[in-house]
């Protein structure tokens, strides 16, 4: 059973968008809700999401990846309050 992702994340640089979708493209059927903010059903999980995505983005960005089918979350660059807040909400590797 496919995994429901919500893929969001925030570029420095626009220069790093195409590759993103096109890594979020890739990943299973996904949906653009705006640039950057992607619906995916996927077989991976929030955490395997989250590394392919990030290795099209750099350490200016920021991305978060909420899996809505198992109640876990994985990021990357967020501020420590918000990593703390979704660690606690959310069920995360992280």
């Amino acid at each position: 059973m496919p995994n429901n992702l919500v893929v969001s994340f925030q570029i420095g640089a626009a220069d790093r968008i195409a590759a993103a979708i096109q890594t979020i493209q890739g990943l299973g059927a996904a949906i653009e809700l705006h640039p950057t903010l992607w619906a995916v059903s996927s077989a991976y999980s929030a955490e395997e999401v989250a590394d392919r995505v990030w290795t099209s983005l750099s350490g200016d960005d920021r991305l978060v990846v909420v899996d809505s089918s198992n109640d876990n979350v994985a990021w990357f660059n967020l501020s420590d309050d918000a990593a703390v807040v979704l660690a606690k909400t959310w069920q995360s590797n992280r």
